[in-house]
């Protein structure tokens, strides 16, 4: 993602809490001080999704995310 530097900056000074959706093995690679981890994949399915993402195209990989998602109970 591009940001511009004022746009960084602002981001930075944010004060209320920021959410981090990342998988959890991602978020603690590297995260912003007091974020907080809720995930939308755990890291198994996080895997499963890019290897699908990186052979076969971003379609597939989120038709794919989309089917963790009625598995797991969550609806849009």
């Amino acid at each position: 993602m591009y940001f511009k530097r004022k746009e960084l900056e602002k981001f930075r000074s944010f004060k209320g809490p920021l959410i981090d959706v990342r998988s959890p093995s991602e978020y603690y690679k590297g995260h912003l001080p007091n974020s907080i981890n809720i995930p939308l994949f755990d890291n198994d399915e996080r895997s499963i999704i890019g290897t699908i993402y990186k052979k076969e195209g971003r379609q597939k990989a989120v038709l794919e995310g989309l089917k963790f998602f009625e598995k797991n109970g969550i609806s849009s």
